[in-house]
C-alpha cells in the first residue's frame, strides 16, 4: 500500500466530511415568523465563521492534491473573495441571505457535473481541466470537483491496498480498502446482495478506529462516517441529495427538511449503535435511503429528465 496516499487521503476525507457538514450548519433559518432581529445577527455571525472555516478546508484539500500550477488553490482563492464579498452584502436580509445559500454554497450546474462525470475517471495526469475548474463557482461545485477526482482516481484511491473486492446482484463492486478491523471486515462480509446500490467503497483507517462508506445511488453519493473508538459506535451521515423529503424525515437521527423541500437539498444525521448491531443498522439505514427513482415532483409522476 502507498502509505503517503493512505495518510493523505485520511486526511482528506476528514475534511471533506466537515466541509459538509459545516455547509449544512449555514443553511439560514427556515422559519422567517420566528426571527427577530437578534436572531439573524446570531445567525449571520456564525454563519460568516463557517464560510471562512469552509474556504480554508478547501485550501487545504487543494494543497493536499493541487498539482504544479496549483489552478485549484487559484480558483478557490479567486472564488472565496466573491463568497465573503456577496455575503457581506447581504447584511442581515434573510431573503438575500437565502439567495446567497444557494447561488454562492449549494447550486449545481449540470454542466459542470457532466464535465466532471466524463474527466474525473480512471488515470488523471493533471489536477482537473482548467475548463471544468472555471466553470464552477460554488462551494458544492468546487467540492464536487476535488472529490470526484480524488475519490475516481487511479493514482490515489486506487493505490491503496485493496483489501477484497466482490461483485453483488446488480453487478456493481463492493469494494473495501486500507487497513482493516474487525469492524470494517463485519461491514464487507455482510453487505447485503441484495441491496439496490450503486459502486460501494469502504476505506477502513484501523489506526484510528474510522471507517468512511461511500455508497452511491442512495441519496446521490451517500457518504458515512463510522466512530468505533467507544463501546458505542458513533455513525455520522451525509446526503447531498435528499430526493424525497417524507423518505428522509423517516431517517433515524437525520437533521429534518422541510415537507416541500427541493430534491436537490442536502441534509445530515447521526446515530449510536453498538459494534454487535452495526452491520444490521447500517444496511437497514442504507435501504432506507431515496433514490433519484424516489423524486416525485408536482404532477406526482416521476420525470427522468429533469434528475
Amino acid at each position: 500500500m502507498d502509505f503517503e496516499n493512505y495518510e493523505k487521503l485520511k486526511k482528506f476525507i476528514t475534511k471533506d466530511y466537515k466541509i459538509k457538514k459545516e455547509m449544512i450548519d449555514l443553511r439560514p433559518p427556515l422559519d422567517t415568523d420566528a426571527l427577530n432581529h437578534d436572531a439573524i445577527v446570531k445567525y449571520t455571525d456564525n454563519a460568516y465563521d463557517s464560510l471562512r472555516f469552509i474556504i480554508r478546508e478547501l485550501q487545504n484539500m487543494a494543497n493536499l492534491y493541487d498539482d504544479n500550477n496549483h489552478a485549484f488553490l487559484k480558483r478557490i482563492d479567486d472564488l472565496s473573495k466573491t463568497w465573503v464579498n456577496e455575503f457581506i452584502k447581504c447584511k442581515t436580509d434573510i431573503d438575500k441571505l437565502r439567495n446567497f445559500y444557494k447561488t454562492m454554497v449549494t447550486d449545481m450546474s449540470l454542466e459542470v457535473i457532466d464535465d466532471v462525470e466524463r474527466n474525473c475517471v480512471g488515470y488523471v495526469p493533471h489536477f482537473m481541466p482548467a475548463y471544468a475548474l472555471k466553470k464552477g463557482t460554488t462551494i458544492n461545485e468546487m467540492l464536487h470537483i476535488i472529490h470526484s477526482f480524488v475519490m475516481n482516481n487511479e493514482r490515489i484511491l486506487k493505490s491503496l491496498n485493496v483489501i477484497k473486492r466482490r461483485i453483488i446482484d446488480n453487478e456493481y463492486p463492493v469494494t473495501i480498502y486500507g487497513e482493516a478491523n474487525d469492524i470494517s471486515m463485519d461491514l464487507f462480509n455482510n453487505f447485503p446482495n441484495e441491496l439496490d446500490v450503486g459502486w460501494t467503497d469502504i476505506i477502513s483507517f484501523g489506526d484510528i478506529g474510522k471507517i468512511f462508506m461511500m455508497v452511491r445511488d442512495r441519496g446521490h453519493a451517500l457518504t458515512i462516517e463510522i466512530d468505533s473508538n467507544e463501546e458505542d459506535v458513533l455513525v455520522n451521515y451525509f446526503i447531498p441529495k435528499i430526493c424525497n423529503a417524507e423518505m428522509t424525515n423517516r431517517l433515524p437521527g437525520v437533521r429534518k427538511v422541510r415537507p416541500n423541500a427541493d430534491p436537490q437539498e442536502q441534509t445530515t444525521g447521526r446515530f449510536v449503535t453498538s459494534k454487535e448491531k452495526l452491520c444490521s443498522d447500517i444496511y437497514h439505514f442504507i435501504g432506507m435511503v431515496p433514490m433519484d427513482t424516489n423524486i416525485v415532483f408536482e404532477d406526482d409522476k416521476y420525470d427522468f429528465g429533469r434528475l
